[in-house]
């Protein structure tokens, strides 16, 4: 964001040995990202993804943190089509409680940061392999009390829809 409060966009690629882990860069001056996962990886937002909307927030100046996102590209496996998802935080209190309630929990004392995140990603990747490619459906099963919103857009990006589970029906609620 500008210092008028106007936006420029400025794509800084970034490469990493890492298949499965990228770092995202946060700061005052950030108020999100936009990333992909690897064809062998799930088509939805991981835990680590979760965890760096909560940093970006917490890195954000005062003044733009109401705007924080998180954004990943995936590609329709029906239709070939990209997508968009995006992340944004409603209730920062909540999505720290229940970031920290995972990152904290006593089966995951004494390992390393990333043995710890890869324990998490082995869970949360059983959840979506269980969801018969229901990837929308098992992420908001998943994080439904997290505080968060999850919204699609298609590869126009003229037409955005926020998705909430509604028992167990996803309801899209088109954006205006």
């Amino acid at each position: 964001m500008n210092p008028d409060e106007t936006y420029r966009y400025e794509y800084t690629q970034i490469s990493s040995t890492n298949e499965f882990s990228v770092e995202i860069s946060t700061g005052s001056t950030y108020i999100g990202s936009i990333h992909s996962h690897p064809e062998n990886g799930y088509d939805m937002f991981s835990f680590q993804d979760i965890k760096t909307l909560l940093a970006t927030y917490d890195n954000a100046s005062s003044t733009r943190a109401r705007d924080v996102f998180l954004s990943i590209v995936v590609e329709d496996n029906t239709t070939g089509e990209a997508l968009i998802y995006t992340l944004q935080i409603d209730q920062v209190a909540m999505l720290r409680s229940e970031v920290n309630a995972v990152w904290n929990d006593p089966k995951y004392s004494g390992f390393s940061e990333e043995k710890k995140i890869n324990l998490i990603h082995a869970e949360q990747a059983q959840k979506y392999e269980k969801s018969n490619n229901q990837l929308e459906k098992s992420f908001l099963e998943q994080f439904n009390n997290y505080g968060i919103s999850l919204f699609k857009g298609g590869n126009t990006l003229n037409n955005w829809d926020k998705l909430t589970l509604n028992q167990s029906t996803i309801t899209k609620t088109p954006c205006q």
